[in-house]
C-alpha cells in the first residue's frame, strides 16, 4: 500500500487499484458456484499432473485425470485454471468500471482487451 500511495503522489493522473486475490481465491475454493466462470469446478483441492504443463484447449480432457482441465481449480501446484483467471479478470474489470467519466480513463484498446478476456467461457 505504501508503494501505491507514493506512486499516486508522483502520478496524480493515474488511477490505482488494489485487488485482493487472496479473498477471491478463498471465496471460490469454499464455494465454486459463487461465480458463473467457476461454477463447473468439481475439484478444488488437487491438480492433475497430466495438465500441469499446459493443455491444447481450455476444456482438454485426459482420461488419467478423470475430469477435464476446466473442472479443476488448480492447474499445477501454483497456478489456477482458466475459469479462475476469467473470474479474476471480471472482478478486476469491475474496478475499471468504477472510474468516473472524464477522470483517469483507461485506453479504449485496453478496455476492449479486458472485455474479450471476460467474455471467454470455459
Amino acid at each position: 500500500m505504501k508503494f501505491g500511495r507514493q506512486f499516486r503522489e508522483m502520478h496524480a493522473d493515474v488511477a490505482i487499484f488494489v485487488f485482493d486475490t487472496y479473498t477471491l481465491f478463498n471465496t471460490v475454493l469454499n464455494n465454486p458456484k459463487v461465480f458463473p466462470q467457476t461454477a463447473g469446478y468439481k475439484n478444488t483441492t488437487n491438480f492433475c499432473e497430466a495438465y500441469s504443463n499446459g493443455t491444447p484447449s481450455m476444456t482438454s480432457f485426459n482420461a488419467s485425470c478423470g475430469l477435464p482441465v476446466n473442472e479443476y481449480f488448480w492447474f499445477n501446484a501454483l497456478h489456477p485454471t482458466y475459469p479462475m483467471h476469467n473470474a479474476t479478470a471480471e472482478q478486476i474489470w469491475s474496478l475499471f468500471e468504477k472510474v468516473p467519466p472524464g477522470g483517469n480513463q483507461i485506453s479504449q484498446e485496453f478496455g476492449q482487451f479486458i472485455s474479450e478476456i471476460v467474455k471467454w467461457k470455459c
